[in-house]
């Protein structure tokens, strides 16, 4: 066992000479995964604003993490993302709902990033039309192109229910304003969302 951790420890230090680790955030060598001790996050308790709750700011290690997820596919930095999720807020609700994606949306990615990093289940709430990507819209394009896109599949669930919808970025409000009040056309009581940053 001892010569195993040996061997293992050397082989470890012979990888990192030839392919150095790089941090995520600043890019410079990491000694141990996929950040350094500078730009690792520190989770921190959820502050309240008039839409929820909110973990981070949108800005520095937190908005590259989640790019490097969305837009470059990197599953390597999901459990670095999931760690800062704050699952504490769950208990004082009935249903966690993540904002859900279209079908085709999950196709161009290959995945569900939502799904993925809060890891609730999809299915009571769908997005029933296709809309481009809005962080290349404004506000205003924005409020318009999420009218009606959401539609609930078991209303019946919803009726006197606490609700929280989870989301990875608050920007506008467009999309959780939409999604909150279809939940609450369905019978909802209340209806908060969680975001693990905001904008």
């Amino acid at each position: 066992m001892k010569g195993a951790t040996v061997l293992l420890s050397v082989l470890t230090r012979l990888l990192d000479s030839l392919f150095p680790r790089r941090c995520v955030g600043c890019g410079q060598r990491a000694s141990l995964g996929l950040i350094c001790s500078r730009c690792r996050p520190v989770k921190t308790e959820l502050t309240r604003f008039e839409a929820g709750y909110f973990g981070y700011p949108y800005e520095g290690i937190y908005r590259k993490l989640l790019h490097d997820l969305k837009f470059s596919h990197r599953r390597d930095v999901l459990p670095l993302i999931r760690s800062l999720v704050n699952t504490d807020i769950y208990a004082s609700y009935d249903f966690v709902i993540p904002v859900p994606s279209h079908w085709l949306r999950r196709l161009e990615h290959g995945c569900d990033p939502i799904h993925l990093i809060f890891q609730q289940q999809r299915g009571r709430v769908n997005r029933c039309r296709y809309t481009p990507a809005f962080h290349t819209l404004g506000k205003d394009e924005r409020a318009k192109l999420i009218r009606q896109v959401f539609v609930v599949t078991s209303p019946e669930m919803f009726k006197g229910a606490n609700v929280l919808i989870v989301d990875d970025i608050y920007t506008t409000g467009a999309t959780f304003r939409e999604l909150k009040q279809t939940l609450l056309n369905a019978g909802a009581a209340t209806v908060d969302g969680y975001f693990l940053t905001r904008a």
